[in-house]
């Protein structure tokens, strides 16, 4: 007979906006997800943390949802469906746990986790290390790398520069108005982009655009929003901010960003400002990389930061979940080649940050030659996993196939858009 090792206190009074409304930081709450079948529980999934800001609440949200798709088996009458809407309530209505104290791990958290299908071997149970590492994914790892990742200015063209290495590149241009960023990068690297950012200026910084809504280029929105930086972006990319949203080739929900990061200056299809002396022009490409995705000129450098719809030597990340598809990713290629000359630099979204015409057009010619390579293959009715192995990309992973995209993950991308 399984001991009752928690007790499930419902919370009264308490909103569903996140941590700062939902759930108090000050007492570093336990927050539990069980799922029942029959009137029993049959998984309990308990974390324990201090929540210091929305990156902690969205990787100890993902985590749970990980663990909890992994626990959770139909024989004893609970899906996966079932489980994961039974995490959302809990998250986002709020619940208290009271438990033993002694399960901290060394990274402020514990993960603890039981199940009727669990292995004997364990007792039934994963240990706090062995649910952690298995629930770790891509976004996590990545915003890992960020937080000791140092930032790497590159001056450009005039008082325009490119801070490069926490996420997605940052376009920086100082003046008397402030400065204003092209992408905010990840949350917790906001020492090191201030660090950086101090040596090029000491003005505030005014303003920030975003190039779409992905958390590598959004997430540190929600520090620059709230020391009055105006957000401008995309309608799509403030929707996508607003709300709990899912990308599926990450497996990872993304919770929405506070208020103070959120986008209040928003357009459809394009829009323009001029600060520190420069005329900054905002193009929506429609599908691409996403639904979200814009590029930003800077007309009098002929500078032009094109987001995620140009990876400069890696094999890109196309998210169908918001709207991306290969077809539009070549489209934003051909759009870029269109708006741009030899003397044009180009700022990718990720890889190296300052490019050019002859680059982008051989990244655009990459994505042409492995769609009609994996279009072949799906056309004779070769499925995913034969796809794959037959390695439609292999001509360019010498060059391109060395990131987290690499190229199995490119190819299942390419084989879902054709």
């Amino acid at each position: 007979m399984r001991r009752r090792l928690f007790r499930v206190v419902p919370t009264s009074g308490r909103t569903a906006a996140g941590p700062k409304e939902g759930i108090s930081r000050r007492h570093d709450p336990c927050l539990p997800v069980a799922s029942f079948a029959a009137d029993k529980p049959v998984s309990i999934v308990l974390v324990h943390g201090a929540f210091v800001d929305g990156s902690g609440w969205q990787e100890v949200f993902n985590i749970l949802l990980a663990a909890l798709k992994k626990l959770c088996v139909k024989p004893v009458g609970v899906s996966t469906d079932k489980c994961e809407s039974c995490l959302r309530y809990c998250f986002l209505s709020g619940v208290e746990m009271m438990s033993r104290t002694n399960l901290i791990s060394r990274r402020s958290f514990c993960l603890c986790c039981a199940a009727a299908s669990a292995s004997a071997a364990t007792g039934g149970w994963l240990s706090p290390r062995e649910a952690y590492a298995e629930a770790r994914g891509v976004v996590s790892l990545v915003r890992d790398s960020a937080a000791v990742s140092p930032i790497v200015a590159h001056q450009l063209r005039g008082s325009i520069s490119v801070l490069e290495g926490s996420g997605g590149n940052i376009a920086v241009l100082t003046g008397p108005d402030g400065n204003l960023l092209v992408d905010a990068g990840i949350g917790v690297s906001r020492t090191h982009v201030t660090e950086a950012l101090d040596k090029l200026s000491a003005d505030p910084v005014t303003h920030l655009i975003n190039t779409h809504w992905h958390f590598d280029h959004a997430d540190g929105n929600a520090w620059l929003g709230a020391l009055g930086a105006k957000i401008t972006a995309h309608e799509n990319t403030r929707k996508y901010l607003s709300q709990v949203q899912r990308v599926e080739d990450y497996d990872y929900n993304f919770l929405p960003l506070p208020i103070d990061g959120l986008p209040s200056d928003v357009f459809a299809n394009e829009h323009a400002i001029k600060v520190n002396r420069a005329s900054v022009g905002m193009k929506y490409y429609g599908s691409a990389h996403t639904d979200s995705d814009i590029s930003v000129t800077f007309a009098e450098a002929d500078i032009v930061h094109v987001g995620d719809t140009y990876w400069n030597g890696l094999y890109p990340f196309i998210d169908y979940s918001t709207g991306g598809s290969i077809d539009g990713m070549i489209a934003a290629s051909d759009a870029n080649l269109a708006a741009t000359t030899d003397k044009t630099i180009i700022i990718p979204g990720h890889g190296k940050p300052a490019s050019n015409r002859a680059e982008l057009q051989e990244f655009r010619d990459m994505l042409v030659a492995v769609r009609e390579n994996v279009a072949k293959l799906k056309k004779q009715g070769r499925s995913r996993d034969e796809t794959v192995a037959a390695k439609p990309t292999a001509t360019f992973d010498a060059k391109w196939g060395n990131s987290v995209i690499d190229p199995g993950f490119f190819t299942r991308l390419v084989y879902q858009g054709v």
